[in-house]
């Protein structure tokens, strides 16, 4: 795992989404709070993307797809966890 320092992290399952579907590569989901909370971890260029969050666009099938995927990853991460 890369350094906190080296990372851009987020609670929100959609901007996750946003920022794979603009080429940010996840690098791990962890789970806090006893499992009532799972972080997503980008690279610290994906905090340029998110500065976009919500102004972008993407597209919306694909969108779903990626939406889809996470849950997936996330779900995982809490079974592992």
């Amino acid at each position: 795992m890369e350094n906190p320092m080296d990372t851009y992290r987020t609670l929100d399952l959609y901007e996750a989404a946003y920022l794979e579907e603009n080429g940010e590569r996840l690098l791990d989901v962890q789970v806090h709070a006893g499992g009532k909370r799972v972080e997503f971890i980008f690279p610290a260029s994906a905090a340029a993307v998110a500065a976009t969050y919500g102004q972008g666009q993407v597209n919306a099938r694909s969108f779903s797809h990626t939406l889809r995927d996470l849950k997936i990853k996330m779900y995982a991460a809490k079974a592992a966890n």
